[in-house]
């Protein structure tokens, strides 16, 4: 397996220029052992022993045969894989034919959670089982170009049943019915790329999906069942808007979004109008928003930029952050809140300089985590519950896999 890997790397770069080599190599070996291992989709890694027994075993191979074979040496452009197992890897997802730029998740009515993923390849997929590593549950096909944003919500009319919402550079909004694996509307009112999507309840108790890109506005749309209308255009933003997020406070819905004219703006989306707030600290576009809202206080918001810094938010004071935090060592893609098993909150970061970087919520400090692995940017990350009642996190990748730790 591991030389027949190795061939077909470093034959598939062997015309590359030599800076490049290590690193194409070490990406495309990835690959190819991952593809091997789990034809044609995916695979589970199993239990924490498992995973160390596997490591130890492929080391000690390397280290045995590498004075004897030359090329089988080359066999340790393998370790950003191994260091992943060591990491808490539970499963690698593969399937997509190009970057993974959006993933969501959502609980079906059995309580088990339910995956999305979509990206270059202009395709949205569902899974189910990821933690097995099973092959995805459907496949939506319909967009023109690269999908770049997802969100997944409930019928206000029918809980328990969920829609899917994706959209894309080629400027639309497609709603999907996850069960039956059919695109019910198209949203055509955005002039160019969709690169947010958030879903919300409006003070009335309705839904509402709200849609920002390239375009530099923020439009708001009521869903009663699965008829859209547009209700409503946010502007105030000078460059285009590049994520949105909501909360709510004592029944009113927020909505925030942050821009490429580096501010985050908090809006009231039920009116018309300017923000209501709007907060600068970022040197560098806005990339990334998450929302922590809390039972017995305001809500957090943390934020993340090109300029690789992340801050955290009142959102109803505005101000100065409450807290940064320094790590990245590139843009930050995204960025998710969960509660750890001892139920302390954690923030979780996913970074251009492939890495996701876990963090205390409620302090400033140095990462409690690193997790490594990718051989790409991480474009998008979750969490969900997993079937063990931990939580899991899943990373989108540019090297075209999605791996759950």
């Amino acid at each position: 397996l591991l030389r027949g890997a190795l061939f077909v790397a470093t034959e598939a770069v062997r015309q590359l220029p030599e800076a490049h080599v290590c690193e194409q190599v070490c990406d495309r070996v990835q690959k190819v052992v991952a593809t091997r291992r789990s034809p044609p989709y995916s695979t589970s890694m199993g239990g924490r022993d498992g995973e160390r027994g596997v490591v130890a075993r492929l080391r000690e191979r390397c280290r045995r045969h590498s004075d004897e074979d030359e090329d089988f040496g080359c066999i340790f452009t393998l370790e950003p894989l191994l260091q992943a197992f060591h990491q808490g890897l539970i499963a690698l997802l593969c399937g997509h034919t190009g970057w993974i730029m959006a993933l969501a998740c959502y609980c079906t009515s059995d309580g088990l959670p339910q995956l999305v993923s979509a990206g270059a390849d202009k395709v949205v997929r569902v899974w189910r089982g990821m933690e097995e590593g099973h092959e995805p549950l459907s496949t939506f096909e319909g967009h023109t170009d690269h999908v770049r944003t997802l969100v997944a919500y409930q019928l206000a009319s029918s809980r328990g049943t969920w829609r899917i919402a994706s959209g894309s550079s080629d400027g639309t909004v497609r709603v999907w019915d996850p069960e039956k694996a059919e695109s019910l509307v198209v949203l055509r009112s955005h002039t160019d790329w969709v690169r947010s999507l958030a879903a919300f309840v409006a003070a009335d108790g309705s839904t509402r999906l709200a849609s920002a890109g390239n375009d530099c506005v923020v439009k708001i749309w009521s869903i009663e069942g699965d008829r859209f209308e547009e209700l409503r255009t946010l502007c105030g933003h000078g460059r285009m808007v590049m994520k949105l997020a909501s909360y709510s406070i004592d029944g009113a819905p927020r909505l925030i979004s942050g821009a490429a004219d580096r501010a985050i703006r908090i809006w009231d989306p039920d009116q018309e109008g300017p923000a209501l707030r709007v907060l600068e600290a970022h040197r560098h576009w806005v990339t990334a928003l998450a929302v922590l809202e809390r039972a017995s206080c305001w809500p957090l918001l943390a934020s993340g930029g090109a300029d690789a810094n992340l801050f955290v938010w009142d959102p109803e004071v505005g101000g100065e952050p409450l807290r940064s935090y320094v790590g990245h060592k590139d843009w930050i893609s995204e960025l998710v809140f969960y509660l750890a098993l001892d139920g302390s909150r954690r923030l979780a970061s996913a970074s251009a300089d492939r890495t996701v970087r876990i963090w205390d919520a409620d302090h400033a400090g140095s990462p409690l985590a690193l997790i490594e692995g990718h051989g790409h940017c991480i474009r998008s990350i979750v969490a969900f519950d997993g079937t063990s009642g931990g939580p899991v996190l899943a990373s989108g990748s540019d090297d075209r896999t999605i791996r759950l730790w």
